[in-house]
């Protein structure tokens, strides 16, 4: 390899997008991937080097099982990018395919590809790389999961690779004089198989640390020049029988047992230890750095008590004294290194990722100015007619709003580290020792960081002048409650596991209590603004030991905006339309990258099923559950506002309708992707979609159902006032026994119009505030409301049956 000159060297980095491999590509790539490159630069200085990448995923990866593709490059440019955010380009980023699998033949055809056009452009070019006398390839295939069944590669672009198969791959990368080499995390033989067959047995030993679970089959690497050095090194580890220097073998010893050695900028812990206090206080489970990992073989034994006497050096002392160090754990136990060692964020990582938050807002924001500003040229290309230029724009669209999603869940899962590293140093600092099994939380008066917000400014200082929705937040966090089966409590815990600007907006919808769930069907137990008592909380949250609600363990998301709404009205030509400006908040990914900057509303004139009906709708179309309540932005006039969003809540509420929104998709299409309704004194709560759409909002299923969700929102009525409206519901159930006017829906209609004119009618007297019942019926004889339902059932049921086809 040495004695071959080859101008111009290109490596292509093919490599899988599973959460698996994401897990621990920061291992992968500074102790694999990074010396296999300076093995290359080392022993070819007189040439140019050229990087590629390829990352693929499953075959239902939107909008292509590829998710980057990178033409050769200087290899800093993509070095930077996998070092910094590999999220970037799709590491991490989607599931393993489970039994299916992943696109690997799709990866390998696209790295074929890529050589292909690189030789081609060498050959063709006026000014090729470094005028390349030849050519010397390497692919480098990084891979935790097995390959899906696909005979085919469906998502190439040069034809002549259109009938590559498994078992003509190897061929055609022989052909092409390209050194295959493999790392897997895991045994994968179908990919050992290829490697063998492609370098013919011819296989190098890594001349790097190898974790026991990896595998690594290298070939066409130059041999490495033995120095002195590299000589001595071995023996540096067998026993030296005596002589002055046997006690700095013994610490050279150590060192390098360890598994990886601390970098230059480890922090040092001499400055927080005294050799004084050393020896009456040892603590050998200390590690002298931070950043050392954890290694089985070191056991506090007696050979490190005598060096530490008889050394006096301060940083590979026992350090008792590092208690005012927040970012220390203290009695930590040395443990083999594996998945949880990976999960748990490092506190210097921490530190680093809170300084680059920031950032990562910044590059969000202008990746969301350029997706504006295709969408600009979008329109202007329909308008001229421009069909290429149309198609061209859309596919640049969808890979930058999968970009800008991808680039949002780097951001939520970054906060999330963060945070879980603030918990472990608050315990430090508290000197409690954490336990394997349990789980803490930060305290509720620990602010998050001042971090750049990811939300617009208009919803950060919208809560300044409005009034916290508490009630929203309730009958969302218990609609989630009733769907998910989950009970406890959504408390400052769970605020500060958010992203600083959506746990500002959190906060503002938490009273001192903390947030309640309740019903979504039952009065709100939230008072007036000045009550005389605090509500009582529900007997399943009073207590602070139970688990949080099991839906509020999402990072919530907010979009906000303006919402233009349309009705049409009896009588009248011309439909109603008003607007307002409203915050949705939905516990779940909302893919806020595909949403509009306006939402255009319309009543529909399907009638709304039951919460039973509707929760199992909801689970069935998998659904985000979300709930919109108006905002006043800075500037603007709550006297506009507040009026037209409450003319559609008594809209929605007397019709029994829906509202729905549509938008275009990011596969170009439009559909309906929002469902809204009506929720009295907690304004309209629904589902969305924003990536499928949904075809057929929920149907009526059972009129008997339908029946008991009447009489259950009939809870909600002044118990004062339910006589009248009991006997007011049963002069329109006998006029429609005795005129057959109205069909099934249209009774239920009609019935449902009398329970939400009253609910409106006390709650405009109230002041829009719910009156505190906890539920039941009241002072209302149970009798009248069973009676009313028996009659319903016996005399009016056949009108309620549905239409036979």
């Amino acid at each position: 390899m040495g004695d071959s000159p080859a101008d111009l060297i290109a490596i292509l980095y093919v490599i899988e997008s599973s959460v698996v491999l994401g897990s621990e590509w920061s291992h992968i790539n500074t102790e694999y991937l990074t010396p296999m490159l300076k093995r290359l630069q080392e022993t070819h200085t007189n040439y140019q080097f050229r990087l590629g990448l390829v990352t693929y995923g499953p075959s239902d990866a939107f909008p292509s099982p590829l998710l980057a593709k990178h033409f050769f490059t200087p290899p800093h440019v993509l070095t930077k990018v996998l070092q910094e955010d590999p999220e970037a380009v799709g590491i991490g980023q989607t599931t393993n395919g489970g039994s299916a699998g992943l696109c690997a033949l799709e990866g390998m055809v696209a790295a074929i590809e890529l050589f292909d056009m690189l030789k081609s452009y060498t050959k063709t070019a006026a000014n090729p790389p470094a005028a390349a006398k030849s050519l010397t390839s390497y692919l480098v295939h990084v891979a935790a999961s097995p390959a899906d069944d696909s005979q085919n590669p469906r998502w190439n672009t040069l034809p002549h690779l259109d009938a590559v198969t498994w078992d003509s791959l190897a061929s055609e990368i022989k052909s092409r004089n390209i050194k295959f080499n493999l790392i897997s995390l895991k045994q994968i033989p179908q990919f050992q198989e290829l490697q063998a067959a492609i370098s013919g047995g011819d296989a190098q030993q890594p001349w790097f640390n190898v974790r026991k679970s990896h595998t690594l089959h290298l070939s066409g690497f130059p041999i490495p020049i033995k120095s002195p050095l590299d000589v001595k090194r071995p023996s540096e580890v067998k026993p030296v029988d005596s002589g002055p220097e046997s006690k700095r073998q013994r610490t050279s010893r150590i060192s390098s047992e360890s598994p990886s050695k601390p970098s230059p900028a480890s922090p040092a812990v001499a400055p927080v230890s005294t050799p004084k206090q050393a020896p009456a206080q040892p603590n050998p489970q200390t590690q002298p750095s931070p950043q050392i990992q954890p290694n089985p073989q070191v056991q506090p034994n007696s050979q490190t008590q005598p060096m530490s006497q008889t050394q006096p050096n301060p940083q590979i002392q026992p350090t008792p004294q590092i208690q005012p160090n927040p970012q220390i754990q203290p009695n930590s136990q040395a443990q083999p290194s594996g998945p949880q060692d990976l999960a748990r964020p490092k506190p210097p990582a921490a530190t680093s990722s809170t300084a680059g938050f920031a950032t990562l807002v910044q590059r969000l924001k202008l990746l969301e100015q350029e997706t504006e500003s295709i969408k600009t040229q979008i329109a202007n290309a329909q308008s001229a007619g421009q069909t290429q230029v149309l198609e061209s724009l859309r596919k640049d669209q969808a890979l930058k709003l999968q970009l800008a999603h991808k680039l949002k869940t780097v951001i939520a899962n970054q906060w999330e580290a963060i945070q879980k590293a603030r918990q472990s140093a608050g315990q430090a600092a508290k000197q409690q020792a954490l336990s394997d099994g349990a789980s803490t939380s930060v305290p509720a008066g620990v602010p998050p960081p001042n971090e750049t917000s990811i939300l617009p400014q208009d919803a950060q200082a919208q809560g300044k002048n409005t009034q916290p929705p508490s009630q929203s937040s309730q009958a969302l966090l218990s609609f989630m409650h009733n769907r998910t089966g989950g009970n406890g409590q959504a408390g400052p815990s769970n605020v500060a596991q958010m992203p600083p600007d959506v746990a500002e907006q959190m906060k503002k919808l938490i009273n001192n209590q903390g947030i309640r769930p309740q019903s979504l069907t039952g009065p709100s137990s939230s008072t007036s603004a000045a009550p005389s008592a605090p509500p009582a909380p529900p007997p399943s949250v009073t207590q602070t030991g139970q688990a949080p609600l099991q839906a509020a363990n999402k990072v919530p998301q907010w979009w906000q905006g303006i919402v233009n709404w349309t009705a049409m009205i009896s009588n009248s030509p011309m439909p109603a339309s008003s607007r307002f400006t409203a915050a949705i908040a939905g516990m779940g990914d909302m893919k806020l990258e595909t949403w509009p900057k306006h939402l255009n509303l319309h009543v529909s004139q399907q009638q709304i099923v039951g919460n039973t009906e509707f929760q199992t709708w909801a689970r069935r179309t998998s659904g985000v559950l979300v709930q919109l309540k108006p905002v006043t932005p800075p500037g603007s006039d709550p006297k506009i506002n507040e009026p037209s969003f409450q003319n559609l809540i008594k809209i929605l509420s007397e019709r029994r309708v829906y509202a729905t929104a549509s938008w275009m998709l990011p596969s170009g299409s439009e559909t309906p992707n929002l469902l809204l309704f009506a929720v009295p004194g907690n304004g309209l709560i629904g589902a969305a979609f924003p990536l499928t759409g949904f075809s057929q909002p929920p149907r009526p299923e059972n009129p008997k159902n339908q029946m008991a969700d009447l009489m259950q929102r009939l809870q909600q009525v002044d118990p004062a006032r339910r006589p009248q409206v009991l006997a007011q519901m049963e002069r329109i159930r006998q006029h429609q026994l005795q005129t057959q006017q109205l069909t099934p829906p249209q009774l239920l209609q009609e019935l449902s119009k009398v329970i939400a004119s009253a609910i409106n009618q006390q709650n405009h007297s109230m002041g829009m505030v719910s009156n505190g019942a906890t539920g039941g019926i009241g002072a209302v004889n149970p009798e009248m409301m069973q009676s009313f339902m028996q009659r319903h059932d016996a005399s009016g049921m056949q009108g309620m049956r549905p239409p036979q086809n």
